[in-house]
């Protein structure tokens, strides 16, 4: 059965960074929901036919008036298993290399702590709201 978690945000109040979470949707559903003249889908990822095989991406969208980015997390499907919670890491350490990236923090071996702990708070945040909303609170 597949389970459709209405949309939710992730606000990370250390960097000030904020995730659009789309998880149990599909992709082109996503895309449709996103669809603003300021969102700037990156190339290649505005086509759905072209993540049939995806089981999740983090989108890193600029705004077209530059004020900002734009990050969504999308997820196939609700994070209910081993597979599916490996995407979510896996998605989360992308999120976590971007946000350092975009605050000049390194991401280096040597200094592994701000990256860890980043990808752990977004990766819990994920299932706490996929928690709360597929229990109705």
């Amino acid at each position: 059965m597949k389970k459709k978690i209405d949309y939710f945000i992730i606000r990370e109040p250390l960097f000030g960074t904020v995730i659009n979470c789309y998880i149990g949707w599909t992709y082109k559903e996503m895309l449709e929901d996103l669809a603003d003249p300021n969102i700037e889908i990156p190339e290649g990822f505005d086509k759905p036919e072209l993540r049939q095989d995806s089981g999740g991406v983090l989108l890193n969208c600029d705004s077209r008036d530059k004020t900002g980015m734009i990050r969504v997390l999308w997820l196939r499907h609700a994070p209910d298993n081993i597979e599916r919670l490996g995407i979510l890491a896996h998605e989360c350490v992308h999120a976590g290399q971007v946000v350092c990236k975009y605050r000049g923090i390194s991401t280096d071996w040597s200094e592994p702590e701000p990256l860890a702990h980043y990808t752990q708070y977004i990766f819990q945040q994920v299932l706490e709201n996929c928690k709360k909303k597929l229990n109705g609170t």
